[in-house]
């Protein structure tokens, strides 16, 4: 009767312990899909903006650059030389602005995207650590169960299946997190 009720019990407890790590590897492939494509949007709409406001910059520089000859003579004639020298400075600081601009604007993304890194990082961790104790347990429930080989035997190539598939789960993790830190 007592071996009965521990087959049982270490039935309950292996399906539990397969449940837990299919809830934790399925929330952690969505949290990262939904990190991944958040980024992806945020991207590409930063993209799009930095791509425009240069394009921008630029038609307005060739304006100004084809109009600067005929500014030039116009002023050459009508208008000193150090108010010439002025707007070409004001000129250069507005295109030195627009690209501080830009430059703040990708480290702010840069810096975003380390949070997001080292959040990914630290669920990671979190998972392998969870890992370490699944296979602590195992170990333990093991130990327990040295006198009782006939009811732990037909268990343990299943204990050695969750233990293969828990340490694949969080070697996959650590692709993962190497794939996006590419």
């Amino acid at each position: 009767m007592s071996e009965a009720c521990t087959t049982e019990e270490l039935e309950i407890k292996f399906h539990e312990l397969d449940t837990r790590t299919a809830v934790l590897d399925a929330s952690l492939k969505r949290d990262i899909e939904y990190l991944r494509n958040q980024m992806k949007l945020e991207f590409a709409g930063k993209d799009v903006a930095l791509v425009l406001q240069t394009k921008e910059i630029e038609r307005r520089l060739e304006i100004l650059n084809g109009e600067a000859g005929r500014i030039k003579d116009n002023q050459d004639k009508s208008v000193l030389r150090e108010v010439y020298t002025s707007d070409q400075k004001a000129n250069k600081e507005a295109v030195e602005s627009a690209r501080s601009y830009a430059e703040n604007k990708l480290e702010v993304m840069r810096r975003d995207t380390e949070k997001a890194l080292d959040k990914m990082s630290a669920d990671i961790a979190s998972l392998r650590e969870s890992r370490v104790a699944v296979v602590g347990q195992t170990a333990l429930a093991d130990q327990k169960f040295v006198g009782l080989e006939k009811v732990v035997q037909p268990y343990q190539s299943l204990a050695n299946d969750i233990l293969k598939w828990v340490v694949m789960l969080a070697i996959g993790g650590g692709l993962t997190f190497a794939f996006l830190n590419k």
